[in-house]
């Protein structure tokens, strides 16, 4: 399609340009050149949309300076900020320093933000203000156009959306580049918020760490709280950054180990590496969907056991226990309910086990064989660590549930002179 479509676009431009010289009407090419170009970039938005979600979509990793990038996006945009007669204010230190990342996706997300931002300002600023932390980039694109309401910005990332019909009838756009931006950012594990008030401005803010990793390289690692963690662990899927937080300080705070996942697709990957003991699942997600990922999770045999709490404001209860959900909560969900309602399903600590082995594939593979039980079990809290045997044999008044697993050949300290220890 888009071959056609660049030869449509290329002959229309040398017509117009004969045009020009023979002082014609250019209105009608000009129409047939606007229309063309929204056309390429609704099928390029296309593309990128659906090798994204087929998982085609790959990271070209590199290391490039910041502020001479963030310049360019400026400039780019300055002709469109000269027609609406905004101006562009650019807060970039020269010493900014590099990032490691996808040069490409990187540039066409945060040019999305400053495009957006000057189309929907008329006779005010745009403002891009980066700042460099130890291991993060912060972007902030500051507007002074018509804002959102609390209403709008909810389904500013879904597919093929925008804001309301009237701005999609005035603005134009296809309600792709905001959904696609972010999925770029989550790719290079960042992410795109928004703050917004209506008639006042909004700001669209990437965060990016400064070194990206690819998704092989991100699961390699692992997550230290998932090996260590003590108490009950949960892992909260939801793309709203702020419901994320919210939810997994009031989690900690109730005692549960907490573990976040950004969209469908990283909390369906993290419920199969980590093995949570509850998963609170959002629905509405622009990456994959909460009852896709529902149906994945109940219908893997290794996963079908592990409870799953939906919180959505999509009032579909029948349909959410229907598809194996432990309980179904509405937004604005209430923080006790939902605190009793993981207690419940988690269960009280009824037992602690202390697995003393210097090889860290054996203790990995011992803990999840004893934190893999039935839906009625109660599972056990295994306590795993990095400190050293001599630390362990101070341990003399364990837990009155507490099962000690010593192996016989630890170095610096056999199992069997720690079992003696520990008597």
């Amino acid at each position: 399609m888009r071959t056609p479509l660049n030869a449509i676009i290329g002959v229309t431009e040398m017509l117009r340009e004969d045009a020009e010289a023979l002082k014609q009407d250019l209105e009608p090419l000009d129409r047939v050149l606007g229309a063309g170009r929204h056309l390429l970039a609704l099928i390029n938005d296309i593309l990128d949309l659906s090798k994204i979600e087929a998982g085609r979509m790959e990271l070209h990793l590199e290391s490039f300076p910041l502020a001479p990038l963030i310049e360019d996006v400026a400039k780019t945009i300055e002709p469109m900020a000269t027609k609406n007669g905004n101006r562009i204010i650019v807060h970039c230190r020269s010493d900014l320093g590099t990032i490691h990342a996808d040069q490409i996706r990187f540039r066409q997300a945060l040019l999305n933000l400053a495009s957006n931002a000057n189309k929907f300002t008329e006779k005010g600023t745009v403002t891009i203000a980066a700042q460099a932390q130890r291991t993060e980039i912060v972007i902030a694109v500051t507007d002074t156009g018509i804002g959102m309401t609390e209403e709008q910005m909810g389904k500013l990332f879904q597919e093929f959306t925008q804001a309301s019909s009237t701005t999609a009838s005035k603005y134009g756009g296809t309600g792709l580049g905001l959904a696609i931006s972010r999925h770029f950012c989550r790719m290079m594990g960042g992410d795109i918020t928004v703050e917004s008030k209506p008639g006042e401005g909004s700001t669209f803010t990437i965060r990016l760490p400064r070194i990206v990793q690819t998704e092989q390289e991100r699961a390699a690692l692992g997550h230290p709280i998932a090996e260590e963690a003590e108490e009950p662990l949960i892992l909260v899927v939801d793309d709203d950054a702020t419901v994320r937080e919210l939810v997994v300080r009031h989690l900690e705070r109730s005692g549960f180990a907490v573990v976040a996942a950004r969209g469908g697709q990283e909390g369906l990957r993290l419920v199969r590496e980590l093995r949570p003991a509850a998963v609170t699942l959002d629905i509405m997600m622009p990456d994959l969907d909460g009852w896709t990922v529902l149906a994945a999770i109940k219908g893997d045999p290794a996963l079908a056991s592990i409870p799953v709490v939906l919180m959505s404001i999509v009032e579909e209860k029948n349909r959410g226990y229907a598809l194996g959900a432990a309980d179904y909560l509405v937004k604005p969900v209430d923080r006790t309910k939902l605190g009793e309602t993981l207690t419940s399903i988690c269960g009280s600590t009824t037992g602690r086990a202390l697995l003393v082995d210097d090889d860290d594939v054996v203790r990995r593979g011992v803990r999840q064989a004893l934190s893999t039980v039935t839906p009625d079990e109660k599972k056990p809290h295994v306590r795993t660590g990095a400190f050293k045997e001599e630390e362990r044999l101070k341990i003399r008044q364990p837990h009155k549930s507490t099962r000690r697993n010593g192996f016989g050949a630890i170095p610096s300290v056999s199992g069997r002179a720690f079992q003696g220890s520990a008597a």
